[in-house]
């Protein structure tokens, strides 16, 4: 359950502004232990219905998956962002078309 103080629309700002001038972020998920680096590509409904961070995760904490890759983070569990200074460049293999995506919020 998100915090009382959370807000959706914020971090979602953050998160666009992130993605569009290709920031690192630095996210918490609640009930995590530590934070994760990511490069925020965007934001969007999955076919099974859920608000998902499309991102590609350069490390930091993951329960499921270890090493770099991608990630679909629960848009709901993230508590906060923080941009980073650091630029990144998109992957060439990232494919907003992937039937996957249902539809895109937002993604760069």
């Amino acid at each position: 359950m998100p915090l009382p103080d959370y807000d959706a629309g914020v971090i979602t700002k953050q998160l666009y502004d992130a993605a569009q001038s290709k920031r690192v972020c630095s996210i918490q998920l609640f009930k995590e232990t530590g934070s994760r680096v990511v490069h925020p590509y965007g934001v969007c409904r999955t076919k099974q219905n859920k608000i998902v961070i499309v991102c590609w995760q350069e490390y930091g904490y993951s329960a499921k998956s270890t090493g770099p890759g991608y990630r679909n983070l629960m848009l709901v569990e993230c508590s906060s962002v923080k941009v980073l200074p650091r630029p990144f460049f998109v992957r060439n293999d990232f494919d907003p078309a992937d039937p996957l995506y249902a539809e895109w919020v937002f993604h760069i």
